[in-house]
């Protein structure tokens, strides 16, 4: 005949019967919830993107806007300084130096607009980029444009498979920010170095110029944010949020230290592309 269960035997099964059943529950309810959050995740993205893609527009749009009167504006001082600037009194004269410099700052704030705008919608296009060709080349333009005393000590660079135009403008901002804000040094030096993982390159870019002080660090990647004032240094307040752009395109990271007046280092890194893989 059937086995008969004791009562013993009968506790343990309605025991185990109700685990499973409880497990089962709480594997339901953690699939629910894992849908759930997928779903906002989603939501959440798509909504990033978008408003993104209308900031950029905006700023396009504004940008372009702008970039007439504020050449007109630049035109029409040129013009007059040159044909009536010695007629000016002192006072007029200063009037027309302050539209002069206001006028070039807003000029140079329009064309950091439009770059950044473009690199947030430009597809990459990644091939083998030799840094300290691409360093190098920076320099020298860098020498003929922007007169300086600053030495430079360029250490071994790898080759890295990045976006060439992209990577240069970011070479271009970190190397141009280093000279400008160690000019008031007596001796300034820049030193540019690399180190490597198995997973990533990282470059960095050192001055010994005036620093920042890194209470103040989370505003240094913003758009319009300037730790140091205007009247010590120009810039548009456009340019490092660039190179984090470009960077978090190429799937790398930027970050920076320093100290007031003993100098600041800037970082990037580029994942190293394994066989099959694109940036």
């Amino acid at each position: 005949g059937k086995p008969i269960l004791n009562k013993n035997q009968v506790a343990g099964t309605c025991i185990a019967i109700t685990d499973i059943t409880r497990r089962k529950q709480a594997e339901d309810e953690i699939r629910m919830l894992n849908a759930e959050l997928e779903h906002r995740v989603e939501q959440r993205t798509y909504e990033l993107v978008e408003a993104n893609k209308a900031l950029e527009a905006f700023a396009y749009s504004v940008s372009h806007d702008l970039r007439s009167p504020v050449r007109s504006v630049m035109g029409f001082t040129k013009l007059i300084a040159s044909e009536h600037g010695q007629s000016l009194g002192s006072d007029l004269r200063l009037l027309f130096d302050h539209i002069e410099s206001s006028s070039r700052r807003m000029n140079a704030i329009i064309d950091d607009l439009l770059v950044l705008a473009k690199y947030g919608k430009e597809p990459l296009n990644a091939q083998p980029v030799n840094l300290n060709t691409l360093f190098s080349s920076v320099w020298d333009n860098l020498l003929f444009t922007t007169p300086h005393r600053a030495k430079l000590k360029l250490g071994n660079l790898p080759k890295v498979t990045a976006d060439a135009s992209m990577l240069e403008q970011v070479v271009v901002n970190l190397v141009s920010n280093a000279i400008k804000y160690s000019s008031k040094k007596e001796n300034p030096e820049i030193e540019i170095g690399a180190t490597e993982t198995s997973e990533a390159f990282t470059i960095y870019i050192k001055d010994n110029g005036a620093g920042f002080d890194m209470k103040n660090y989370n505003r240094l990647f913003g758009a319009f944010q300037r730790l140091h004032g205007l009247s010590e240094f120009e810039r548009s307040g456009v340019g490092l949020m660039i190179v984090k752009r470009i960077i978090d395109r190429h799937g790398g990271n930027v970050w920076a230290d320093a100290k007031v007046n003993e100098g600041a280092t800037f970082y990037f890194s580029l994942p190293r592309q394994r066989e099959g893989n694109t940036v």
